[in-house]
């Protein structure tokens, strides 16, 4: 699996191979580094198959075009992506 941001040229990739019906989870926040970054649906950790170097890369401020390609693959096979939204401030 690779990402990439084509925005900003970044990218990520990921060498597990998955089986019918499994689910690859990574998560990009900038948090501080965790195996748990890349896992499976019940949180096993893959992120041993992470290629180096490996980039976490974020969204841009405003709008990204952002490629997901995978192989052996079959017509059943989707992609989900999600984002939350974030602030930075201080509260008064």
């Amino acid at each position: 699996v690779v990402l990439i941001n084509v925005t900003s040229g970044r990218a990520l990739a990921i060498t597990h191979t998955m089986a019918a019906g499994e689910q690859l989870i990574v998560d990009t926040r900038p948090v501080p580094e965790t195996p748990y970054r890349v896992r499976d649906a019940i949180g096993n950790s893959l992120f041993r198959t992470v290629a180096a170097p490996y980039d976490f890369w974020p969204l841009e401020a405003g709008t990204n075009v952002v490629s997901v390609s995978f192989s052996g693959t079959s017509g059943g096979s989707s992609v989900e992506l999600s984002y939350e939204r974030r602030y930075h401030g201080a509260l008064a």
